[in-house]
């Protein structure tokens, strides 16, 4: 097969992108692509050639996924700003990183940096000037080999002969197909459905990936085979469906935790995963989860797919994305016989220092992707360029062995914190701040700094040696010296996650109302206090933590009631009913006059209209269709959808203003001091 190539226009955008299309005047127009598409509209695609316009935008996930979609002997074209000048432009990327208050020309270049150097060291990339490229240069039109039906890579067909054999056997017990971007694992997946259900048309196979998107080339594939059914890693942790086999496409960007349960009760699957691919990597899968199947399945299966089906093996264009996105990259084996925590060196590391040192990079980015499911390039190039992103390590005999990725969030003026607390404005990224105004009710937050622990990494093979402990212990001081007044972390809880952080002496202060969809987990919030403000944030905070939960956990935590106690240990106490506090009346303030959710202000909802309806003189200031929908909202917990569908003239976001009209009338005729409060504001 003939090889791809990267070229590289760097000039003004209009004469790149006249030279572009120049360039590729003998290409099939509709074997060209000349346009930016969404990630998911990308995939599965092929073409002869692309354009990539940076001047819009750059994003390595779309660069990771576009290269894959370049046939043998096709070409990608990058149009960029000049190099020199390149690291200097205000990308519109940067609308994703510009966290408040910071502006576009903010932030820093060194992604760019490292990436130009890695543009002007590979092999397989051509480089021109707007301003010095031949007019009348073109590029040959590649030889293209006809499409056979069916299978495109021995792989594939071989692949599917194993599967057939080990199901055959009808031993209940897993198989794992591994293979890098672009060398047809989903196809296979799709033709084997078609092929199982042919045979036996009653066949129960179910599919789940972390998008209903990604597992499109499966059904593609799978061709009339219209029993198929996609259902979401967090419906099918809790529906549990009978199936006779289950597909798991792209597990790696799944959490292991969400794996662990649905290889539990569906021993019969087949786990597809990237391991070197735009939406993450799969390093920390193919760590992890073997040493699952290890455990409970000793005759699993592993597959690995290596030829790709649209160019050659070792491609050129293939190795430079792997190489200058970081797509191959993982840690160093270390040897820990004589390992101790006193000889470990505690440094922080700056964006500079990491697009200094490739080797350290590699190690940092190495450790992020095994411990994360969803590390994607685009992390790589918010570790280097995000603002208040601090980087600390824990070094060993001269390799990097632990590290904790953390931003500083908060700092607000009293009047934004004001319309944050009311949902008025929701300023970008400061994720703890403004949950814990918005969804915990506390108005100060968004005033007060905190540390966000993002990530804490440890090498896998110095685990439970004690330097995740040590590595939060240092950030608690460096933290302390930076007048910070808390430090936080948000994850998907899980029993050991929590169990990890209540022994680092972090406390969970607020709980997601929906799963994610990926993880199948609740988010929780957990802080530690530091300064005097902070420890009252956090008295506050757990305060409303306990007496909201007992509430959220009949609506709209009901679903997972059961979990949630286990997870937290403790079977909440119902809150008093009839009394109406200062922090309820913060609540119903910022409900019934700002935008704050009904979810999280609902205790003081209830209170409020458990005294109205006891008081005629109080609760007929509502018509008798007010009455009844609040009733039916409030006190009798009907959920939305419900209530949209019996009152079919209205919608969900109708019926949520109703209820917010009718609650705000209670609230200024029951506490009157509210509706002077808001007038005066």
């Amino acid at each position: 097969m003939q090889s791809r190539r990267l070229i590289v226009i760097s000039g003004q955008e209009q004469s790149g992108l006249r030279q572009a299309q120049q360039l590729l005047r003998n290409f099939p127009r509709g074997k060209v692509l000349d346009r930016e598409l969404t990630l998911q509209q990308v995939l599965g695609r092929e073409h002869l050639a692309a354009i990539y316009n940076t001047w819009q935008g750059f994003d390595p996930d779309y660069l990771a996924a576009l290269g894959g979609t370049i046939v043998a002997g096709g070409v990608l074209i990058l149009l960029t700003p000049p190099l020199p000048d390149w690291p200097d432009f205000t990308d519109p990327y940067y609308q994703r990183m510009a966290n408040w208050p910071y502006q576009l020309e903010d932030i820093s270049g060194y992604y760019l940096r490292r990436f130009i150097n890695k543009l002007q060291q590979a092999d397989c990339v051509t480089l021109y000037r707007t301003e010095n490229i031949p007019q009348d240069l073109q590029l040959a039109l590649p030889a293209v080999t006809p499409k056979a039906a069916g299978f495109k890579t021995a792989d594939q067909q071989q692949a599917l002969t194993q599967i057939q054999q080990h199901l055959a056997e009808k031993t209940v017990s897993p198989i794992v197909i591994e293979a890098d971007r672009g060398r047809g694992k989903s196809a296979l997946l799709g033709m084997l459905a078609a092929q199982l259900m042919t045979l036996d048309p009653a066949k129960r196979i179910g599919i789940t990936a972390p998008s209903k998107k990604t597992a499109d080339v499966i059904f593609r594939h799978a061709g009339t085979a219209q029993q198929l059914c996609f259902i979401a890693p967090d419906e099918l942790c809790h529906t549990l469906p009978a199936l006779d086999l289950l597909l798991v496409d792209e597990a790696a960007a799944i959490p292991s935790s969400v794996l662990a349960t649905l290889l539990r009760h569906y021993p019969n699957s087949i786990f597809s995963t990237t391991v070197h691919g735009y939406e993450g990597t799969g390093r920390g899968f193919a760590l992890r989860f073997p040493k699952l199947l290890d455990k409970h399945h000793h005759n699993w299966l592993h597959i690995h797919l290596k030829q790709p089906i649209r160019y050659a093996q070792n491609d050129p264009l293939e190795r430079f994305l792997f190489d200058s996105l970081l797509l191959n990259t993982a840690p160093q084996t270390v040897i820990a016989g004589h390992f101790t925590l006193d000889d470990c060196h505690y440094q922080t590391v700056t964006a500079r220092q990491l697009i200094n040192n490739e080797s350290l990079l590699r190690q940092l980015f190495g450790l992020l992707v095994l411990a994360h499911y969803q590390t994607r390039p685009s992390d790589l190039r918010h570790l280097l360029d995000g603002k208040d992103v601090s980087i600390a390590v824990a070094m060993w005999q001269k390799q990097l062995i632990g590290a904790v990725l953390s931003v500083r969030e908060g700092g607000f003026d009293q009047s934004l914190a004001h319309e944050i607390h009311y949902g008025l404005r929701r300023p970008q990224g400061h994720l703890v701040p403004q949950s814990l105004a918005v969804h915990a009710g506390i108005a100060s937050a968004p005033l007060l700094y905190t540390q966000r622990i993002m990530r804490i990494v440890v090498h896998p093979q110095l685990r439970r040696q004690g330097i995740a402990s040590m590595l939060l212990s240092r950030l608690r001081e460096d933290a302390q010296k930076k007048q910070i007044d808390y430090l936080s972390s948000s994850f998907g809880a899980t029993s050991g996650l929590l169990r990890f952080w209540k022994k680092q002496a972090y406390k969970p202060v607020r709980i997601g109302f929906n799963r994610d969809a990926s993880s199948g987990c609740h988010s929780v919030i957990v802080i530690q206090p530091l300064s005097e403000h902070g420890k009252k944030l956090y008295q506050q905070a757990r305060y409303q933590f306990k007496r909201m939960l007992p509430v959220l956990l009949e609506e709209p935590l009901n679903a997972s009631k059961a979990e949630l106690q286990e997870l937290f240990k403790s079977t909440p106490h119902k809150p008093q009913e009839y009394t109406i506090n200062t922090q309820d009346k913060a609540d119903l303030e910022s409900y019934a006059y700002g935008k704050r959710g009904y979810e999280s202000c609902q205790l003081a909802i209830r209170k409020l209209v458990t005294i109205a309806r006891s008081n005629p003189q109080i609760w007929n200031k509502l018509t008798t269709w007010q009455q009844q929908l609040v009733e039916e909202k409030v006190l009798k917990q009907t959920c939305w959808q419900k209530l949209a569908k019996k009152h079919s003239q209205h919608g969900k976001k109708q019926l949520q203003s109703r209820v917010r009209e009718a609650v705000s009338l209670l609230t200024c005729v029951w506490i009157p001091e509210i509706n002077s409060l808001k007038t005066n504001k």
